[in-house]
């Protein structure tokens, strides 16, 4: 066996070439569990995964009265003619979306798929700025009704924020797919408040355990007074890591007000030291993405806060520069390439069972402690 692939790997690779060259015909029965275990030596939930994935792919399909068979040519040509298109209008918000993107590309040939990409699309999706531009919303309607207009099976879509008509247009959007009947699935961000659940399907980070757990790591530092910088029209995403946040301090025995809330105007330069000055007794910040934070460390020190030892800040997403600041920025990681992966099986299952009722998959980060809020001894 090939030691640098796992054994789930090694047995889903044989069957999908087998498969693939004809060895295996359309509607023949697929080999038993016993027989597979018997002949790569691996156990009976390492061939449930790959035979899943195999299932999931259209390359098997379990056949009522007569057990898993070999999909029929006709199966897997039709998954392999699938378009999908990725519409994501903030993608220069955040540090997430463009890793997203590039490994629902990666799974693109091994899932049978392959993705609408021009210069004319990457222009109208990535040319002007990302969720800062105002082109963004007028560039998201375009680029759905170009993916409408080319036929695509389905749609990625990222929900615009951080622009004050956010909603509008991705409600804009999501009915451009419904009228030509292409199925989407969101990433990350729903199109209508905690706790209500919307019309389409959703895969993102638990939101609320990540606000949950970054608020106990303060607490379990010492902190009493803790502030959550937001800003205005950010994702609904935001909310729930509060909710996360607000139940984690309920939990430890603090007061309620142990939690406040600063609002910012994301376009403008608000004076956040000032507010921050205006709560003599915080200790703590969690910001709603690592990109104020980042952009706030240095003004902290400069204005006389001792960070960690008196002050500590904390972002999300762990984007790539986290670790490399003058502080290390503690932050915690979202689960790209989970987001990606199930993306990919939620939008395929969507297309072969239409009539399922709308999905949440939300899918556990991790959190990584750095220096700005570990106090470490030199």
């Amino acid at each position: 066996m090939d030691k640098r692939k796992s054994k789930m790997q090694i047995v889903y690779d044989f069957f999908k070439s087998e498969i693939e060259s004809g060895s295996y015909l359309p509607g023949e029965l697929f080999p038993s569990e016993a027989h597979i275990a018997s002949q790569f030596n691996v156990s009976r939930p390492t061939i449930a995964k790959a035979k899943n994935l195999l299932r999931e792919q259209g390359f098997i399909a379990k056949k009522k009265g007569y057990g898993t068979i070999v999909a029929s040519n006709k199966q897997l040509n039709k998954r392999q003619e699938f378009k999908f298109g990725v519409l994501i209008p903030s993608i220069g918000a955040t540090g997430i979306f463009e890793p997203i993107w590039g490994m629902i590309a990666d799974r693109s040939s091994a899932n049978g798929f392959k993705l609408v990409v021009n210069e004319e699309n990457f222009s109208l999706m990535w040319g002007r700025g990302g969720g800062n531009s105002e082109h963004s919303g007028k560039n998201a309607e375009l680029l759905a009704r170009k993916y409408a207009d080319e036929g695509v099976d389905g749609i990625f879509f990222a929900p615009l924020e951080l622009t004050e008509d956010a909603d509008e247009i991705n409600q804009k959007v999501v009915e451009i797919c419904k009228d030509a009947e292409i199925p989407v699935v969101l990433l990350d961000n729903d199109l209508v408040d905690y706790p209500q659940a919307g019309d389409w399907d959703l895969v993102c980070l638990d939101h609320v355990e990540a606000g949950y757990t970054v608020a106990k790591h303060l607490i379990d530092t010492g902190c009493k007074k803790i502030i959550f910088l937001t800003a205005e029209y950010v994702a609904r995403t935001i909310y729930k890591r509060i909710v996360g946040a607000r139940m984690a301090v309920e939990q430890s025995g603090l007061p309620a007000e142990a939690l406040e809330i600063i609002t910012i105007r994301w376009s403008k330069d608000d004076d956040v030291i000032k507010k921050l000055k205006n709560i003599p007794d915080a200790d703590s910040l969690i910001c709603f993405n690592d990109t104020p934070a980042a952009t706030l460390i240095p003004k902290l020190l400069a204005d006389g806060y001792h960070i960690p030892a008196d002050f500590k800040i904390i972002g999300f997403d762990d984007s790539s520069y986290a670790e490399l600041l003058k502080i290390p920025l503690s932050s915690y990681r979202q689960p790209c390439e989970a987001i990606a992966e199930n993306a990919v099986k939620m939008l395929l299952t969507r297309i072969e069972n239409p009539d399922l009722p709308p999905r949440i998959l939300s899918i556990r980060g991790e959190l990584v402690p750095r220096e700005s809020t570990v106090v470490t001894n030199l």
